[in-house]
């Protein structure tokens, strides 16, 4: 049982990993609780959870190695406006809920960092319109907009591809053309860039190799 802290009002961070929990309860006072971490314990079904949509300023939340089983628990996430880290990995409902990534991605807006890794822009872009078309058109439209999805993150990347070779050929041209006297006086031409790829293009194609959940 949680018990003693209703005086606790300033509360930041609680840390109650392995200690039995069985329900999380007499929370409504830790309106400034930001971290809960809850790992290791023994909630499971969705009245031991549901009092988590009271702490209004969670931005972390550890469930993982419990025993949850219950899809609805999606509901209480989406209702933390301002949840950013999430760790469920351990409990039954990530292999029960079908496209589990896809679907707390998509109903958690603020959601950074979902059990073993970050939550991506590319990815995040993805999940929203997944999770968009899920909700007018069932699972065919939900994965038709992630295909869009998915083929305008690779035209922005070969476009931004493209633009980098310009740069390059621009580069290049512009010495061979200049007289040599000329090029005596002028600054030091910085070739630093030519052998290294933006960060966000980068990025970008890192996260397109990801191994996400097969499309239906």
């Amino acid at each position: 049982t949680i018990e003693n802290l209703g005086h606790m009002v300033a509360l930041d961070t609680l840390n109650l990993s392995k200690n039995l929990v069985e329900k999380i309860e007499n929370v409504q006072t830790l309106k400034n609780l930001r971290t809960l971490i809850l790992s290791f314990n023994r909630l499971s079904a969705y009245e031991h959870v549901e009092n988590i949509t009271h702490l209004t300023q969670l931005q972390t939340l550890d469930l993982q190695h419990n025993k949850l089983f219950d899809g609805r628990i999606f509901d209480l996430f989406q209702e933390l406006s301002d949840l950013r880290v999430l760790y469920l990995q351990g409990n039954p409902v990530v292999g029960q809920v079908a496209h589990y990534r896809k679907a707390l991605i998509g109903r958690c807006k603020s959601l950074r960092y979902l059990d073993t890794r970050p939550v991506f822009s590319d990815e995040r872009r993805r999940c929203d319109a997944w999770h968009e078309g899920l909700a007018i058109g069932g699972i065919e439209m939900a994965n038709e907009n992630e295909r869009k999805v998915m083929s305008k993150i690779k035209e922005e990347c070969s476009d931004e591809e493209k633009s980098r070779l310009r740069y390059l050929d621009d580069l290049m041209e512009g010495a061979r053309t200049a007289a040599p006297s000329d090029t005596l006086n002028k600054k030091h031409i910085d070739c630093s860039k030519v052998n290294q790829r933006p960060n966000r293009l980068l990025s970008k194609q890192q996260n397109l190799e990801v191994n996400y959940e097969e499309l239906d």
